[in-house]
């Protein structure tokens, strides 16, 4: 395990701070934060991070070293993160109807009873979720696993066994994915294969939304309070794909990167397992846009060095596996 991950029980793996900065002064609209979150950049560099987006801990005599205790490093840096989660990320209350719609009954999120373990999840038929294969060693040994989706918060469906081939910790980027069978909720509506595309254009606006762990941590609740509380998504400019032949990394130039998806939607722990979506234009004029899920968000892009690589400044998926959306049909 390296020296800069953190040991705490989120997605079954060291947490790290899946952040992108938002660029300092960049006149390039793609990579800053846009109308919406308008104060977003200045918060990002408030945060006690390094250049890859790792926490960073300050002792007294002002030696900056990695932080090894995730959940202090948030408390005592509790009101910087507040302020990010509140500058660059929008509440769940806040998705327009038509992208509820759309992710209501298939998007969700994994919980054990480790309060401190969660992992974003979703369907892909009516029994069936897909997540992030570092999540399934925290699945497999809890006692008590279940799966509840967003637009049913208080439905819990039982997650049973996990489908073969079974995920083994310490993953690569390709084989980060893990299948594991729940309890029928009979709740229509899931994702069918036709809401899946393997096909990303250029520079491709998308969306994420799943738990995070900043509000999970450290924001108040009260007695309304419910886990919807610390769902997030984005509108920050800078939330789209970009080609791999635009992105650099540790690899070298003839490594086939085609199964990744480099992108700079902001992210925090816990929304690895998350599915990419795909938003795009409306089929007419004054309609709302249409969506297809495109992948599943992994990681931060300077954690890994094989697959994807090693991608600075970029977070980083994986498309849906062929096999998984041919079993799909």
């Amino acid at each position: 395990m390296s020296t800069r991950q953190l040991k705490v029980t989120i997605c079954s793996v060291a947490a790290v701070l899946m952040v992108v900065p938002p660029s300092r002064g960049d006149s390039n609209t793609g990579r800053s934060a846009g109308p919406f979150h308008p104060h977003c950049s200045a918060s990002y560099w408030r945060l006690p991070l390094d250049q890859y987006g790792y926490p960073i801990d300050t002792d007294a005599d002002g030696t900056r070293s990695p932080a090894t205790d995730m959940l202090q490093h948030l408390l005592d840096s509790r009101a910087k993160y507040l302020a990010y989660d509140r500058d660059c990320f929008k509440h769940y209350r806040d998705l327009k109807d038509h992208t509820r719609n759309f992710i209501g009954a298939s998007v969700g999120a994994v919980f054990t009873d480790d309060r401190r373990f969660f992992c974003a999840a979703f369907r892909i038929a009516a029994d069936i979720i897909m997540t992030a294969g570092h999540c399934a060693n925290g699945i497999d040994g809890a006692d008590k696993r279940i799966f509840r989706l967003v637009g049913y918060p208080e439905i819990e469906m039982k997650i049973l066994e996990q489908i073969p081939p079974r995920a083994e910790e310490p993953v690569d980027d390709f084989g980060d994915y893990a299948l594991f069978k729940i309890q029928d909720p009979a709740v229509a509506g899931f994702w069918t294969a036709k809401n899946f595309s393997r096909d990303i254009a250029k520079h491709q606006a998308i969306i994420i939304v799943a738990v995070s762990l900043i509000p999970k941590e450290l924001a108040e609740h009260d007695s309304k309070y419910t886990w919807l509380d610390d769902v997030r998504f984005s509108r920050a400019y800078s939330s789209k794909t970009w080609p791999p032949e635009e992105v650099g990394t540790n690899l070298p130039s003839s490594s086939n990167r085609s199964e990744c998806i480099y992108h700079r939607a902001p992210t925090f722990p816990g929304m690895s397992g998350a599915p990419i979506i795909a938003v795009h234009a409306p089929t007419k004029v004054g309609g709302p846009p249409t969506f297809s899920v495109i992948g599943m968000h992994l990681r931060n892009g300077a954690e890994r060095g094989e697959d994807c690589g090693k991608a600075f400044d970029y977070n980083v998926g994986i498309k849906i596996p062929e096999h998984v959306m041919k079993a799909m049909n």
